[in-house]
């Protein structure tokens, strides 16, 4: 059976966390290191189920986006028929062909006759352009904004993060995508909300397309962010968590510098507690224990109890749906280990579980017992007295 091997250095108050029933160990005022054994089919399977998980989601969302992919593929289509467009029907008329080859055409064609559809329509327009990455025709969509209403200076700069993203995905040039983003937020702080939705989208591409020079690029931003006179770290904490739940060893590494380096920084700390729920239900949800594993030591080395106790709760309720009586065990010991406690009810559902357990292996065994003695009986080869 492979074995694998897994070693933890960590500090004073740090565990290490091995194998997949989730033994812990401690010892004061010295680093420690544990090996842990793991079935290698369970790992296995695991992997294939989070690849084939990944797999279909990309597949959805690709066929999500597909649809209006081919409205844009050819910018040049004209309309094999005109189609009439006034004021009271360009509504109608572009979206009735939303996801149409004409769609384009049908911009243009509003463009040359100065005719504007609605704000709401012109912005949902936008986000579609920005998620395909076609730049152009969000200028095509700034300018018929321009022609039926008076565009103002919020709305104009929407227009702007939205061309960002759609640069950033098209490849243009990511470099020139963060320095809008950036002028953007410098300037506009009523904007900055939006400006962080759009980076925790791009960060999450980034780290998912394992592009190195756009994760350095955006690293460099969202440090930028957190530096005074902004300290807003909501963005960094984004980029902390992607790494966190990426699959790759350089990022888990990335993950460990940020917080080593931020480690001082309060501000820092309340923004990783701000992401510990959504982190922790999609870890789990993917069945990415040793994230958990990450996530609990970098919350130890940062002393941040509360956080601890809350993963470890997660991780014995996540067990015990598995029915996992010696993961459970071994969370209550890692908590007694760290003076930490998860609580009398999740104590006392857990010895219901084990006597559950146990009464099940008891009727099993019974029944099985059964089972031989009448396979026994059937295996008796019958005496027959021979009459002469």
């Amino acid at each position: 059976m492979l074995k694998i091997s897994v070693n933890i250095n960590l500090c004073v108050r740090c565990l290490v966390i091995s194998n997949p029933h989730f033994r812990m160990f401690l010892r004061n005022k010295s680093s420690i290191a544990a090996g842990g054994t793991a079935d290698a089919l369970d790992g296995f399977v695991d992997n294939l189920m989070i690849t084939k998980v990944n797999k279909w989601r990309s597949r959805r969302k690709i066929v999500q986006c597909d649809t209006f992919k081919k409205s844009i593929s050819d910018c040049d289509v004209q309309l094999e028929e005109p189609i009439l467009i006034t004021h009271s029907t360009v509504d109608e008329c572009i979206m009735k062909n939303f996801n149409s080859p004409k769609l384009t055409s049908i911009l243009r064609n509003c463009l040359d006759k100065k005719l504007c559809p609605s704000k709401d329509l012109l912005l949902k327009l936008a986000q579609n352009f920005a998620n395909v990455g076609n730049a152009e025709y969000i200028d095509v969509l700034i300018s018929l904004h321009k022609v039926g209403h008076q565009i103002e200076l919020n709305e104009l700069e929407v227009y702007r993060i939205l061309r960002a993203e759609a640069m950033w995905r098209s490849g243009e040039s990511s470099e020139k995508s963060l320095n809008i983003l950036w002028e953007i937020y410098k300037e506009q702080p009523a904007l900055r909300r939006y400006v962080r939705s759009s980076l925790r989208v791009l960060i999450s591409e980034v780290v998912l397309n394992r592009g190195e020079a756009s994760l350095i690029q955006a690293k460099n931003f969202v440090l930028q962010i957190a530096s005074p006179p902004y300290e807003d770290y909501l963005p960094l904490s984004y980029f902390w968590a992607r790494c966190i739940l990426s699959d790759c060893y350089a990022d888990h590494q990335l993950a460990a510098e940020l917080a080593e380096e931020c480690k001082e920084r309060e501000l820092f700390k309340r923004a990783l507690g701000s992401r510990i729920h959504s982190v922790i239900g999609e870890a789990l949800s993917r069945h990415q224990i040793d994230a958990i594993h990450r996530l609990l030591e970098t919350f130890l080395k940062l002393s941040m109890d509360n956080c601890s106790q809350h993963v470890l709760e997660k991780l014995f309720d996540y067990k015990y749906l598995l029915a996992d009586v010696e993961g459970c065990d071994a969370v209550l010991e890692a908590c007694s280990a760290l003076g930490l406690d998860v609580g009398y009810t999740r104590r006392k559902e857990l010895e219901k579980l084990r006597a559950n357990k146990s009464s099940k292996f008891s009727f099993y065994h019974q029944k099985k017992e059964q089972k031989q003695k009448s396979d026994l009986k059937y295996k008796q080869v019958p005496k027959f007295k021979l009459k002469l």
